[in-house]
């Protein structure tokens, strides 16, 4: 298991990997002191000596547009990183209490986001999604827990083992965050070369160069196999093309040793915004076929 050391290091690697993708987060290290929390605000309240000192000494993310601090700082997908600087109050921690050695280092930025549960005194860091995406028990024996207890079902690990995987998966774009050019309240989205989570994490420990990559019709037509409707079929193509434009945007700007991460931000975000207007103009057809 992880000691709090390798936590604060681990942690810090993985914030380094995010703040270098087009992210609008800027990474703060803690003073030498610590940085002054208060231990009264809301999800703070009964938690040990252990959890408050590491809170004290682990990096937070900050938003580079001050105008736009209160936008959620999108970690992972649906995920957003908590500050626990900022005495804001922890909805997970409202409605699935932990004990005094566990602390909550993010929370779902929409219902698919993972909290990731920090675990003091095992040193480790849980994978706890409302929606299950990570059990590793039968789904109805979790639900007949108690609601504080249902998190114990999901996927634990030594909190640098999993703060290592996730910062692999970004290093080798395979899972990659782009700016939110929508009006969601995010800092960002996250694009996924690989969907399944079993095949991500295998494809994390390739270590060849990164190449571009050009969907063949036949990866289309299989990505899309089952959809029912034509719109319906090419909208989820133009998604997949989509992710791979975006990926092959970070190569052509450098990545990862010369990425311009300016001059890649311009051209994602063009990318972004034709994606969202497609997404728009397919919701909005789907709709007036329904009326």
């Amino acid at each position: 298991m992880s000691s709090h050391q390798e936590i604060i290091n681990a942690l810090t690697l993985f914030y380094e990997q995010v703040t270098k993708q087009l992210s609008l987060s800027q990474m703060k290290q803690s003073p030498a002191e610590g940085w002054n929390i208060d231990t009264t605000a809301a999800g703070l309240g009964g938690k040990n000596e252990a959890v408050i000192a590491l809170l004290q000494h682990i990096p937070y993310l900050e938003n580079v547009d001050k105008e736009e601090g209160e936008n959620k700082l999108v970690i992972w997908e649906d995920t957003a990183a908590l500050d626990w600087r900022a005495g804001k109050e922890c909805m997970m921690e409202d409605t699935n209490p932990l004990p005094a050695h566990c602390a909550y280092l993010t929370e779902g930025s929409f219902r698919d986001g993972y909290a990731l549960i920090l675990d003091t005194e095992r040193g480790t860091l849980t994978e706890y999604s409302t929606v299950g995406r990570s059990l590793t028990m039968d789904y109805d024996e979790m639900e007949a827990m108690p609601d504080s207890e249902k998190w114990r079902g999901h996927r634990t690990l030594p909190a640098a083992e999993l703060l290592g995987l996730w910062t692999t998966m970004y290093a080798r774009l395979i899972k990659m965050l782009v700016p939110d050019v929508s009006i969601l309240g995010i800092t960002g989205v996250v694009r996924a070369r690989v969907l399944f989570a079993n095949e991500a994490e295998e494809a994390a420990s390739e270590t060849g160069a990164l190449e571009e990559w050009h969907p063949s019709d036949e990866e289309l037509q299989e990505f899309a196999k089952g959809v029912k409707s034509d719109a319906a079929r090419q909208f989820k193509i133009d998604k997949r093309c989509h992710v791979a434009d975006v990926y092959n945007s970070y190569l052509r700007h450098g990545w990862p040793d010369h990425f311009d991460k300016e001059a890649c931000t311009v051209e994602v975000m063009d990318l972004e915004e034709k994606m969202v207007a497609k997404e728009t103009e397919f919701e909005r057809t789907k709709r007036s076929k329904k009326q």
